[in-house]
């Protein structure tokens, strides 16, 4: 008997008013559309009353600045009655141009089209004036609603989208990577571990066994699944039980990680990487102009947009020829440069923004410094294990390290060395195990590209809810 499968009704289409934003960029006001009304939803960032008419501007976060509202006979009417800086209105009127303004356009709302919604008043926390990022972190709920704040969050969208974009046409599979993991991939032991649940009958117990934490990096889970996938990427969240209040620091952030079969060794890792961030940068700079410039200068954005100009070629060096030129230079640092110590973020800084004044390569670090799954660059006469791992840093300016990547290493004699019989990584070997693949890949901080590209030097305030330790609002 031959069975039907129902047929799928087509979803009908969902109609939303437009945004501040189409409004903006919709054609010029004509006699055809004249007269046509619309409606915003939003919240306004300021108000001013005269005699004749009261200017106010409203927002829908689909833009920057958002667009003049215009009440005339409000002193007859009352329309804005009540009205101030941050009430959520609704309101409904005629767009108009407006050519002598920026934006071009302005609305006329309509007698009684103002609708108020709730909110503002004389302790609304972000008044029109200028607030501190220091402020603004203790109203963590609401500092989405400063233009430049609302700027970064449709910043990190257009990022992601750009990623999105680059990794469909290079044929990688996105992948939901385990937050909760028996593993610490770097190794460094500054994870979450998850409390023990309490018994019924008293006492506690781990949940997992092992005991588990919360990720630090999902590289290793990735490659478990590139050697089924072949390429393979994530974008989520990681924690670090780090107690550093640096602006480079926070004990939750966002990694994209990327793993794929490799052809051949690093450089072929550090090429790919370097067409990502130039496609990646040059994508939001192309289409968010705007709320690039409400984040920061334009010789900022212009130095950005420098570094990924083709004529700007990315220096690569040695983590060895690195050291001697930092020994051989005439700065003072505060730490000391000695082979087989890490680069500090003064070491980085100088190379590549006072030596090289560009993105570097910074490749072959030493072993001993860096992850166990790296793999071991041979010696010169390729009879026992080098002193270096094919792995590299991609030093920017105004950052210092913003990518970390590698070769992983795919002996398994080698990775029998760090991982022993009976460890909660006994798995990892079993990738090599049964007929493992070569692979490679990297990490970066999702926050830290935020940052080189807007210019907000504290990654506190590239992110919606910082979480930072002894800190932990909304």
């Amino acid at each position: 008997m031959r069975r039907t499968v129902p047929r799928l009704s087509k979803p009908s289409r969902i109609h939303f008013e437009p945004t501040v934003k189409q409004l903006l960029n919709s054609p010029t006001i004509s006699p055809e559309n004249d007269g046509q009304t619309t409606t915003i939803t939003g919240y306004l960032k300021s108000i001013r009353r005269q005699k004749t008419a009261s200017f106010a501007t409203i927002t829908d976060g689909s833009t920057p600045g958002g667009i003049q509202a215009l009440f005339f006979n409000d002193s007859t009417t009352g329309t804005t009655k009540g009205l101030s800086t941050g009430s959520a209105v609704r309101l409904t009127g005629k767009l108009q141009d407006a050519p002598n303004r920026i934006p071009n356009k302005e609305l006329i709302v309509s007698e009684g089209g103002a609708e108020f919604l709730g909110g503002g008043g004389d302790d609304y926390p972000i008044q029109k004036k200028a607030h501190s990022e220091e402020f603004l972190r203790d109203w963590v709920h609401l500092r989405a609603r400063t233009d430049t704040f609302a700027s970064v969050l449709r910043l990190r969208h257009r990022v992601q989208s750009s990623l999105n974009l680059f990794f469909d046409d290079q044929q990688f599979i996105h992948v939901h990577a385990p937050i909760l993991t028996g593993n610490d991939a770097e190794g460094a032991g500054e994870t979450f571990k998850l409390a023990p649940v309490p018994l019924r009958g008293g006492g506690t117990e781990d949940f997992f066994s092992p005991a588990a934490s919360l990720t630090v990096s999902a590289q290793l889970h990735l490659e478990a699944m590139t050697q089924s996938l072949g390429r393979t990427w994530v974008l989520g969240p990681c924690f670090r039980a780090e107690r550093s209040a640096t602006r480079r620091h926070l004990a939750e952030f966002w990694m994209l990680e990327a793993e794929w079969i490799l052809l051949s060794g690093v450089h072929e890792v550090m090429d790919f990487t370097e067409t990502l961030i130039r496609s990646v940068v040059e994508n939001t700079f192309r289409l968010s102009a705007e709320d690039l410039a409400a984040t920061s200068s334009s010789a900022h954005l212009d130095a950005v947009q420098s570094h990924v100009n083709p004529e700007c070629l990315w220096e690569r060096v040695s983590y060895t020829d690195a050291i001697s030129l930092l020994q051989n230079s005439s700065e003072t640092f505060d730490f000391p440069i000695t082979w087989g110590s890490p680069l500090q973020t003064e070491h980085e800084k100088w190379l590549c923004e006072i030596h090289f004044g560009k993105p570097v390569f910074v490749y072959d670090y030493p072993r001993e410094c860096k992850s166990f799954y790296m793999r071991v660059n041979d010696s010169p006469d390729k009879t026992e294990p080098g002193e270096t791992v094919a792995c590299f840093d991609l030093l920017v300016p105004g950052i210092g390290e913003l990518i970390g990547g590698s070769v992983r290493e795919e002996r398994t004699e080698r990775l029998k060395e760090v991982i022993s019989q009976g460890s909660s990584l006994e798995w990892y070997l079993d990738l090599r195990k049964y007929g493992g693949l070569p692979t490679g890949g990297f990490g970066m901080g999702f926050e830290r590209i935020m940052s080189w590209i807007t210019g907000i030097e504290n990654i506190k305030d590239c992110i919606p809810a910082p979480r930072t330790s002894g800190r932990l609002l909304m």
